[in-house]
């Protein structure tokens, strides 16, 4: 269950207070972030300077294509992306690091329980996708984190700057 508010955010939808983000570009929502755990090992950003978009229309994480086949092979998915639905309480969190703040995802954020021909198949919440080594943080980040797009001045610098603000989403 989604919510779009324009002009002002409800903070009944999330707890605690927001951690606002500046970005380094406004035109596609880009920030940038320092880590990405799985578990206790980086597997992605290494060098601790990644770009990063928070996109609505995209489902998944989405990132470079080695960098998600590591994290895929992590947790225990195959080619298709497929993960033995068997193990989720045995797969590691994932933890992303934004501005300072860690945002953590459980394997029921990212695993996706998807139902066809009376048959349940638990599928990987990432996928490679190549945009100059930039990541869309799509709704698997979404839905556990409350996510608003302050345009302000629609610069990256000035007093009402552009940004993007994250908290733990609640949810009815």
């Amino acid at each position: 269950d989604g919510e779009l508010s324009l002009g002002a955010y409800n903070p009944d939808r999330f707890e605690g207070e927001l951690k606002w983000v500046p970005l380094s570009r406004a035109t596609y929502w880009q920030f940038p972030f320092t880590s990405f755990k799985v578990g206790d090992n980086v597997e992605a950003c290494p060098c601790g300077s990644c770009q990063a978009i928070a996109d609505s229309g995209t489902s998944l994480i989405a990132g470079p294509t080695d960098q998600i086949d590591k994290i895929n092979e992590k947790i225990g998915a195959d080619y298709e992306g497929l993960v033995d639905c068997d193990s989720l309480s045995t797969l590691p969190d994932v933890d992303i690091t934004i501005n300072g703040e860690k945002y953590s995802l459980a394997a029921d954020d990212y695993i996706l329980k998807v139902n066809q021909m009376g048959e349940t198949y638990c599928m990987s919440g990432f996928q490679s996708l190549e945009i100059s080594g930039l990541w869309i943080l799509g709704d698997v980040f979404m839905r556990k984190y409350y996510t608003v797009f302050h345009f302000g001045n629609g610069s990256t610098t000035g007093e009402d700057y552009a940004k993007v603000g994250f908290a733990k989403a609640k949810h009815a």
